[in-house]
């Protein structure tokens, strides 16, 4: 599978009727929030009006093309309403609410963006997902998965393998997968591997754990950002002292067509072979944010990526997000070249 996700604050960058419904097979419409009782805001970051027509018309686009159209719940910020929603007292309440709007409003499944997804919660969630699974027996339902620090979440908790078996996709975000943290050093944004104790995080690493939890490789996928991390100076590349460096991965100001724009030209451009990543160095602070060293994916990334999704015989993989990636200045058929890119490497 490749799922991109469309949020709907950033109709701006992407207009429904430019979407390569062609480069994908499922569509996340982002997002249904959960309010604590189990009603839902569905306002899709616009209004009451707005926010379902917009839904509905994307998921009908994503239909007519043969896709699957999948309904996002929650995402960063919204863990607290996941957590009281899907409680015992609230839970069959919260089920018949997501069911009721993804079928009414034309989605094949249901995207739980509980985040994060402690180990006391669960259970709480595998009574959510089973439950959601008897309502609507032939809903896609995916879960977005934490990228993995070593240092800190090993091992996984072993119930993840069996929550798996109720879900058809559990896909790993495996970017903003570093920052100017205490005991790091600068690193990137969607590492392969040649992580260390200091850099502790890789996509393989994620992948590895999650294998080994329990969840099959079929039913497992990655995830691909189409924006970047900056770091201000002293640094200027991976593996270095941040030297009291700060570090921002915000997606709606270092969009891929952002680094494009505004930070490629100005930049020099090095390939980190042990990671499969490349980087921007910048001989001066550079751009909004003040970049010296700019981590992001581009093309021979997203290659290195596909090659090891087919090696370990993943599902796929999602795309956080289709928007960002669009480059409406490029030629008609060429303004989704990491889209592009994502899906002929995983044919």
């Amino acid at each position: 599978w490749l799922m991109g996700y469309y949020p709907g604050y950033q109709t701006g960058d992407l207009p429904v009727t430019d979407v390569r419904f062609d480069l994908m097979t499922h569509v996340a419409v982002g997002a249904v929030l959960p309010n604590p009782d189990g009603s839902l805001d569905t306002t899709f970051y616009k209004d009451a009006v707005a926010g379902p027509a917009f839904a509905q018309d994307l998921a009908s686009r994503t239909r007519q093309a043969g896709k699957k159209a999948i309904l996002m719940v929650g995402g960063a910020g919204a863990h607290d309403g996941f957590v009281a929603a899907a409680s015992d007292a609230n839970r069959a309440t919260f089920v018949t609410n997501l069911v009721g709007f993804a079928q009414q409003n034309g989605f094949d499944g249901i995207d739980l963006d509980w985040e994060p997804l402690p180990d006391s919660e669960l259970d709480s969630f595998a009574a959510l997902a089973s439950a959601l699974r008897a309502a609507w027996p032939d809903a896609v339902l995916t879960l977005p998965l934490n990228p993995i620090n070593p240092n800190l979440d090993l091992p996984l908790d072993p119930r993840l393998g069996a929550i798996s078996q109720s879900l058809d996709q559990l896909n790993v975000m495996s970017y903003s997968m570093a920052g100017a943290y205490d005991g790091w050093k600068s690193w990137h944004h969607s590492p392969l591997a040649g992580q260390t104790p200091a850099t502790p995080t890789s996509i393989s690493t994620s992948v590895d754990a999650y294998l080994a939890a329990g969840i099959p490789a079929a039913r497992l996928g990655i995830g691909e950002g189409f924006y970047g991390l900056c770091y201000t100076a002293p640094v200027t590349g991976p593996l270095q002292d941040l030297g009291g460096a700060t570090s921002s991965g915000d997606d709606n100001q270092l969009s891929y067509r952002s680094i494009l724009s505004t930070y490629l030209p100005a930049a020099t451009k090095t390939w980190d072979a042990a990671a499969s990543s490349p980087y921007l160095t910048f001989a001066q602070p550079t751009g909004p944010l003040g970049c010296t060293y700019l981590s992001y994916t581009d093309e021979q990334a997203i290659a290195a990526h596909t090659d090891y999704v087919k090696q370990k015989g993943l599902g796929g993989a999602i795309v956080w997000t289709i928007n960002e990636g669009h480059v409406p200045t490029a030629p008609a058929n060429e303004r989704d070249p990491l889209l592009a890119a994502l899906w002929n490497g995983l044919k």
